[in-house]
């Protein structure tokens, strides 16, 4: 489920065949749709209350959160398994985690980030974390480069938490 443009849904999709995948979105975009096209899936427009109540009759084994910009029911997440990506560690929750962690190694507060795959909670990135792993800021970095990074690990971290 995401709300965004569907990077880190297009990764793990391309990285990780073996699994069926059905892609949810309460916010329809183009790059999104794009994404979806590309990779023969087919995208899901869902009012949240409709999905939260019907979850159980399309057969899902395991929601994983990939920027959904949503804070889940607590009824939903107690009853099935909800794992988010969070482009941030325990220190960085909620939105924009990484440009709060640009900024702080601008104002040299920070020399490195990193993210977490956590159980989902009724909270904003509280759930039981999963997996970490960690990414050091460069000079150089910028929004693009560094999330790139952190998708990467993300997707081997992933991995390993699926095997």
């Amino acid at each position: 489920m995401t709300s965004k443009s569907g990077g880190m849904i297009e990764k793990i999709v391309t990285t990780m065949p073996n699994h069926d995948y059905i892609i949810f979105t309460n916010n329809v975009n183009a790059k999104l749709n794009e994404r979806c096209k590309k990779n023969g899936l087919l995208l899901n427009v869902i009012n949240d209350k409709v999905f939260y109540t019907h979850k159980d009759s399309i057969g899902v084994d395991l929601i994983i959160l990939c920027g959904f910009m949503k804070i889940l029911p607590k009824d939903f997440v107690n009853i099935n398994k909800v794992i988010n990506y969070h482009p941030g560690l325990a220190d960085l929750k909620g939105k924009n985690p990484v440009e709060r962690a640009l900024q702080e190694f601008k104002s040299g507060l920070r020399t490195k980030t990193g993210g977490m795959i956590h159980h989902v909670d009724e909270g904003v990135d509280t759930g039981k974390i999963i997996g970490t792993f960690i990414e050091p800021i460069y000079e150089y970095d910028d929004y693009k480069s560094l999330t790139e990074r952190m998708e990467n690990n993300a997707i081997q971290l992933l991995k390993q938490i699926l095997k």
